[in-house]
């Protein structure tokens, strides 16, 4: 062959081999996005209530008091304990027997613009 066809040539097989690393570079974006898509979802959530509390401070503040006043009786940390327990025992038994949780209603908070933190 001529200089000018082998240099076609080898300009072909270079544009082969850059899509392919495109291609490659292209599919590990795209799983580093996938893996942040959770992270990120509870990210733009905490900001959700962040925005929330800001927007309601007489609320919070009284959350707080109710809370402060509610860890001085004894015996409600033990009693929030057994909660938490009772709560992570239904969660795992929930999944195993495939129950949704809060089954026989929809929980509005997982409805996009119905949410307590989406008005």
């Amino acid at each position: 062959m001529n200089r000018s066809g082998d240099s076609q040539i080898e300009i072909a097989r270079r544009r082969e081999r850059l899509i392919a690393r495109a291609g490659a570079h292209r599919a590990a974006i795209a799983g580093t996005f996938y893996e942040l898509q959770e992270p990120a979802a509870i990210a733009d959530h905490a900001l959700r209530v962040v925005r929330f509390l800001r927007a309601h401070p007489l609320l919070t503040a009284a959350g707080v008091a109710v809370a402060v006043v509610a860890l001085r009786r004894p015996g409600v940390l033990s009693l929030a304990g057994r909660a938490l327990a009772i709560w992570r025992l239904w969660r795992t038994v929930s999944v195993y027997l495939n129950i949704p949780v809060g089954a026989g209603h929809e929980n509005p908070a997982h409805i996009p613009g119905v949410g307590l933190w989406d008005r």
